[in-house]
């Protein structure tokens, strides 16, 4: 008997779950190495139930276009390394409400460093550990375009996804920087976390304004630990980012104080 009433609560639950018209979505555009499942799990504990739409495979774009076609949104929320580009010109089944966290250029790369070497997950964790290939040498080989002004290529209009490392633009940080004001509800920095999390909730009238951190990396460097010619070499390579987080910055900070949260 306690089977089967708890074999129609959950076919009952589900039913609900399928059921569910959400008007408006929240869509996380988590750049990597920024805080961002610690902010994902923040969302988690404000929207109902298996009301979020993970997007963490190496190519969303297919189910991102599929998920446009549908004529309801029975989710809240969408969290994803997604570019913002990916949702240029598509019809979401709900008000799509964007948010992102930015880090620190520089920071964000040396964590992004360590956490390639303590995750054995990671497609890159295997060459790192095996070769034991030292920070700058990582850097200098430049295996990935995650170390190429990852901030503006997520949050710039044109689709970067072909942009080789070095081919961001000027016209795409003017971009990111038009979007992060005009085209995003609210975005936050991951040296600001928790003043970051007190101002999405205020955006979206959610309630916990908490989170544990998550993912982070086992070792952290600062700037300053790091040697310079290491340290000038991203800066070298993410210029644009910088420049983008340094626009960024203030505007946060002028936004907190409007709405007394600093």
């Amino acid at each position: 008997m306690r089977h089967t009433l708890q074999r129609i609560k959950g076919k009952v639950r589900r039913t609900i779950e399928e059921n569910r018209k959400f008007k408006r979505i929240v869509i996380f555009n988590h750049i990597p190495k920024t805080a961002g499942m610690s902010f994902h799990q923040f969302i988690k504990d404000n929207v109902p139930s298996n009301s979020i739409l993970d997007f963490y495979e190496l190519d969303n774009r297919d189910r991102l276009t599929e998920f446009a076609q549908q004529p309801t949104s029975r989710y809240a929320a969408i969290v994803g390394h997604l570019p913002y580009s990916f949702f240029v010109g598509l019809n979401l089944p709900a008000q799509a409400s964007h948010t992102t966290i930015l880090r620190e250029p520089i920071e964000r790369l040396i964590s992004y460093y360590h956490y390639i070497r303590s995750s054995k997950t990671h497609y890159l964790h295997e060459w790192v550990m095996t070769e034991n290939v030292p920070m700058h040498q990582f850097f200098e080989s430049k295996p990935t375009m995650e170390i190429d002004n990852l901030h503006v290529r997520f949050l710039c209009t044109t689709d970067c996804s072909n942009v080789p490392i070095g081919g961001c633009t000027k016209e795409m940080l003017e971009e990111a920087k038009q979007n992060i004001v005009e085209k995003f509800d609210v975005f936050g920095l991951q040296e600001y976390f928790d003043e970051s999390v007190a101002a999405t909730a205020l955006v979206n009238h959610w309630k916990h304004k908490t989170s544990p951190e998550i993912n982070r990396a086992e070792k952290k460097n600062k700037t300053t630990d790091i040697p310079k010619e290491t340290s000038d070499l991203i800066t070298e390579t993410n210029q644009l980012d910088i420049q983008l987080y340094e626009y960024a910055r203030p505007i946060f900070i002028e936004r907190l104080k409007r709405a007394g949260l600093m």
